[in-house]
């Protein structure tokens, strides 16, 4: 098969991006060892690429047609990889229009708000982030530890907007959009994010010891002293309850417990990110939730219950049933709860809200019930992933610029065309995915120290080979391959 026969097509990593990215392409290029071309792909989507690479849940790989013979190709990985490859090439490329006079205020400086304020500035946008905090960043430095996401990385890719010409203002809460449209702003993004825990709603929650995950990360994570105690239980099964179990453990605690009503199956946590858990020793209790905490003799009692599971409730998950009678006791220092997170949107900003306290916000052009002012990520979908607050941020940006004026059209095109070769498509190695190197047990517990270390040149290399290939001709290896292995094409 010649390079001229080839036609590309959508494969399912990319349809289950929330941005689209053009995954096999940047992976063909890795496997090419073309990395200048591989981060300007990935670049033309996706602005906080080192970032994605340490976090992202990586939904592309749960559609990874390679997972049906062994396992996903390490996608998140080896877009950690080229990120810290990157030689810049890719600015040749871009496009920065002159400024057009038009200003636009970013309330947030979270992903989504980060992603806004990046594309309008290329635009040629004069935009000024406010931001509540005394830094940059939002969730991504109060709610993600240092384990998993460097604050230098996070520290860099930030800068761009600052190199970019965007303003700069810290410690500034915004209550009112008036007040900004009064300075002169024509437009206004709300990026305001979900950051407050959600309480237990259980008797005695109030005691001292007792505190929500989402607050108790956002201190840890900015370096305050916590004294857990050396017995901690964290109630919940989502990634912030695995964050806050594992950053416990960093703090001293010897004795960590998370508690979950469901089972397994249902948990919400990345797997990889349950594995590392229970890698560090940390003990996972399903169909069990508290219902009472007292304190005695300087501990915190918590009386939880067993449970079973009924049927599916509204998020089509089994709905937990309390078993009576089955009561138990357990005796902690410190107790987290992580069962969710609520937006806090102040009532004198005069936008529509849902009854669950988002913002609504038109699904195509995120505009909201106020002329002028849009919104988008957790504060319009609930908590959700960081690629998809960065997707919302990039569609608010496109009809900003159309509200301001522009075209809204944001796309680049940063990457060569992508020369397949025969050998690419023909030549699938059978090698299980590369594994990646991690600090050990005792390392993880004693630092907040980057858990998983990275692919090396090589290995990188290797495990970009393993890709299919389902962007090419509908003929070639991907159908083929899997023919070969009894798993069917489709």
């Amino acid at each position: 098969m010649t390079t001229a026969a080839v036609r590309r097509l959508v494969a399912p990593c990319v349809r289950a991006c929330p941005l689209g990215i053009d995954i096999p392409k940047y992976v063909g290029f890795i496997a090419q060892g073309n990395y200048s071309a591989a981060i300007a792909t990935v670049r033309e989507r996706m602005p906080l690429p080192g970032v994605c690479g340490h976090i992202c849940f990586h939904l592309c790989e749960n559609e990874c047609r390679r997972g049906r013979v062994d396992q996903p190709v390490a996608i998140r990985e080896l877009k950690r990889f080229v990120a810290y490859q990157d030689d810049l090439a890719w600015r040749a490329r871009e496009t920065r229009r002159p400024l057009a006079g038009m200003r636009a205020a970013v309330v947030g400086s979270g992903p989504a708000g980060f992603a806004c304020a990046y594309y309008l500035a290329k635009l040629g946008h004069c935009v000024t982030i406010f931001e509540a905090h005394p830094f940059l960043g939002g969730m991504l430095r109060t709610g993600i530890p240092r384990f998993r996401l460097p604050r230098a990385i996070l520290d860099k890719e930030l800068a761009q907007l600052e190199e970019l010409g965007v303003t700069l203002k810290l410690n500034s809460p915004v209550e009112s959009v008036d007040e900004l449209f009064g300075q002169g702003y024509q437009a206004v993004f709300l990026g305001l994010g979900a950051q407050d825990g959600s309480s237990l709603s259980i008797e005695g929650e109030e005691l001292a010891g007792v505190s929500d995950a989402v607050s108790f990360l956002g201190k840890a994570n900015l370096g305050e002293k916590l004294p857990v105690g050396p017995k901690v239980m964290v109630v919940g099964g989502g990634n912030v309850a695995v964050d806050a179990a594992r950053t416990a453990l960093r703090l001293g605690a010897t004795d960590v417990t998370m508690l979950y009503r469901r089972t397994r199956a249902e948990m919400p946590a990345d797997v990889a990110e349950i594995a590392a858990t229970e890698c560090e020793g940390i003990t996972i209790e399903f169909l069990a939730a508290p219902v009472l905490v007292r304190q005695a003799d300087g501990h915190l009692q918590v009386q939880s219950i067993r449970m079973q599971l009924g049927e599916p409730d509204a998020s089509g998950r089994p709905r937990p049933v309390p078993l009576e009678g089955s009561e138990f006791w357990t005796e902690v220092d410190t107790l987290l709860a992580a069962i969710g997170q609520r937006c806090q949107v102040p009532s004198q900003i005069g936008i529509t809200v849902t009854r669950w306290g988002t913002v609504e916000a038109n699904a195509e052009t995120l505009a909201t019930s106020r002329d002028g002012v849009f919104s988008g990520g957790d504060v319009v979908l609930g908590p959700a992933s960081f690629a998809e607050a960065v997707a919302q941020g990039r569609k608010a940006a496109a009809s900003m610029d159309a509200y301001l004026g522009g075209h809204g059209n944001i796309e680049e095109a940063l990457s060569p065309e992508y020369a397949v070769r025969p050998q690419d498509v023909t030549e699938v190695p059978d090698s299980p995915r590369v594994h990646v190197a991690e600090i050990t047990r005792g390392e993880r517990c004693s630092s907040f120290g980057l858990v998983e270390l990275g692919y090396s040149e090589a290995q990188a290399i290797e495990e970009a080979h393993r890709c299919l290939k389902c962007d090419q001709w509908k003929q070639a290896q991907p159908k083929l391959w899997l023919a070969r292995k009894g798993k069917g094409a489709d």
